[in-house]
């Protein structure tokens, strides 16, 4: 007489199985609080810490140079209504320890003007502050807010998601690009796709972590940003407080020392950057900072 409880016993979900969002609900609970950082983080500033590290080594072993540099900076969050992302600008203030002439001066002045002439003056400040990078890779979407870009309503349509499991009290999910035009190209404008994981908080669908991946076969060129996030009181939301990047290239050129033949050889670069991120205030549109 006791199989039927048996039965019933085995038929229950377990509690974590009853409390597991289906894929469209949660894609949709992470996507309204994506439109709140937006609202919230519209126009914010933080202090940055950069610290990078280069290093290009032949098939040998051989180490051909290394270089590492500090960058200290202000760093501007601005949220693109009418593009629909996020534009993210540097104004470095110091390298390895020297200022940068009237930095803070210029990015004052950009913070003053307003609609499309701000946002143009800010992608100047982007490219500019791109110039300080070390090493042969170029980029200029190492932002730390780039992936919620991807989880916005207009995106998600764009990529395929999965939900790996639970993972420190977050949802796990796996997430890659499968249309074209893709969102990170290169300066030629040739389509590269992007793939990584995210962590999503289980009580607020809160952003925890993210993880991104872009690779250009043809240029032996791969890129990994994850980026941690941290509630600010100040802010009333998740910020992030710590990117790690790692780029690397592999290239084949020709050595012809003199009197000798020609031949091929291989040539790696690796590129590791930390950026830490603190003292987050807000830009009001009378055109004054929040006091930190």
């Amino acid at each position: 007489m006791f199989a039927p409880l048996v039965l019933l016993l085995l038929a229950a979900p377990s509690p974590q199985a009853a409390s597991q969002p289906s894929l469209d609900q949660l894609l949709d609970r992470v996507a309204q609080y994506v439109k709140r950082f937006q609202d919230d983080f519209a126009i914010v500033i933080s202090d940055e810490q950069y610290v990078q590290k280069d290093v290009v080594q032949i098939e040998s072993g051989q180490v051909r140079s290394r270089a590492q540099r500090r960058i200290r900076s202000e760093t501007v969050f601005a949220w693109l209504l009418e593009q629909q992302s996020w534009l993210i600008a540097r104004k470095v203030l110091s390298v390895d320890g020297t200022p940068v002439p009237d930095s803070k001066e210029r990015l004052d002045a950009v913070l003053g003007e307003t609609g499309s002439a701000r946002n143009e003056r800010l992608r100047r400040l982007r490219d500019e502050g791109a110039r300080f990078n070390i090493g042969r890779i170029y980029r200029n979407f190492n932002d730390p807010t780039f992936v919620l870009q991807l989880l916005a309503p207009g995106f998600q349509s764009r990529f395929a998601f999965t939900i790996l499991g639970v993972e420190k009290d977050s949802w796990k999910v796996a997430f890659s690009e499968r249309t074209a035009p893709t969102v990170v190209q290169t300066p030629t404008s040739k389509n590269l796709l992007s793939s990584g994981t995210v962590w999503i908080g289980r009580a607020q669908a809160a952003i925890v972590r993210t993880e991104l991946a872009v690779k250009d076969p043809s240029a032996n060129t791969t890129a990994d940003i994850s980026v941690d996030y941290r509630f600010d009181p100040r802010l009333g939301i998740g910020v992030p407080v710590r990117m790690a990047e790692l780029y690397t290239q592999s290239a084949i050129s020709n050595i012809a020392p003199a009197g000798a033949p020609v031949r091929l050889i291989t040539t790696w670069e690796r590129i590791e950057c930390v950026a830490t991120y603190s003292n987050y205030r807000r830009f009001e549109t009378s055109g004054r900072l929040v006091p930190p």
